[in-house]
Order: structure tokens, then sequence, then C-alpha cells
């Protein structure tokens, strides 16, 4: 099975492979092809990716919606714009472009958005449309890089990025902001995108 949040990274990685050289520029356009093309076919909930699909199958597992995986999955492919945007201009890249900026015009992350909490929920259950009752609520959070890039598309208002809570703790000398976990991975997954 695979996740949006895989996807996404799936796709960065070859743009990845193609900057380092263990790619040519015919095969990425191959795999981001494949990619896209399954990505295409995929069911979605108001465009959001479920969390989890089958690889054979392409078919939802469950009918769970995570903000997080479809924001880092969002990021990502828009990372990947970027990257074909710094390729030669040929037909193929453009036609790869276009593709890719559909996948990403189809999906907003408002569904997920709670206005009066001005947060986003964990996620949500497709065949009820019932929200999560719990929050990224942390702006040291892997959810951060997801709701950086709801600002961005207006799919939440300025608001939501001051009530991230920034907590501030101390331990054995040293004062940092507390996550949502209390992992590294809260602090460094967002990293991939975002500056520091």
């Amino acid at each position: 099975r695979t996740s949006p949040t895989n996807i996404g990274l799936y796709l960065a990685s070859l743009c990845a492979m193609r900057d380092f050289g263990f790619l040519d520029f015919q095969e990425l356009c191959a795999r981001l092809e494949d990619a896209f093309s399954s990505i295409e076919r995929m069911k979605t909930h108001k465009g959001l990716l479920y969390n989890w699909y089958d690889l054979e199958t392409l078919e939802p597992i469950g009918d769970y919606v995570s903000f997080v995986d479809c924001g880092n999955y969002l990021a990502l492919l828009a990372a990947v714009i970027g990257a074909l945007e710094e390729e030669e201009d040929l037909p193929r890249v453009r036609a790869l472009k276009l593709r890719a900026k559909a996948l990403l015009e189809r999906v907003s992350l408002k569904p997920l958005y709670q206005p009066r909490r001005n947060l986003f929920c964990v996620g949500l259950h497709a065949n009820t449309g019932r929200m999560d009752d719990s929050y990224y609520d942390f702006y040291m959070s892997e959810a951060r890089m997801s709701s950086y890039f709801a600002l961005t598309r207006s799919d939440a208002p300025k608001a939501h990025w001051a009530a991230l809570k920034r907590p501030l703790i101390t331990r054995g000398g040293y004062l940092g902001q507390a996550s949502f976990s209390g992992t590294g991975f809260e602090y460094f997954m967002p990293l991939l995108l975002l500056p520091l």
C-alpha cells in the first residue's frame, strides 16, 4: 500500500535523482508520466487523496483522509512543478507541467479546516464527513509544511499561522520549542521544503 506522503516523496525523489545524474531526462519524464497516470485514476474525496491506496488496484483502503498526508503530497507536487520549470522548455515538459498543475488545482485543503479553532483537523472520514476532534495546533509539527502550503493557496486565513502554539521548554540548559509529539520528526519533516 501507499499514502499521499509516499506518492509525493516518490515524485520529488525522481527530480532529485535527475539532479544527481541517476536518471536522464527521458527516464524522468517516463516515470513522471506513469505516476501521473496512476494518480489521475485514483478515487478521491472532494479532490483529496485517501490516506491509503492498494498498489495493485489503486483502490482506497478505508475512507480516511489525512490533512498532513494530503498537504505533504500537495507541497511536494508543487516542488516537482518547480523542478520541471528548470528543465528545457520542450513539449514533453510543458505537458508534464500541465498535468501536474491540474492535479494540484483539483485539491483544496479547506474541507479539513475548522474556522472556529483556526486549525486543521487531523483528518476526516469520507463516508460520513465526520471530522476528527483532534487538531494540529503546534508550530513544531509535521503538519507545518501542510499549513504553510494551505496559506499560500488561501485554503486557510493568515490567522491559522498565528493560532499554532509555540511553547518553549528547557532541558539540560537548552531552550527550544516543544513539538507536537515530542519527536525530532516533527522538527525535521517540514524542512524538506520550508526554510528554517
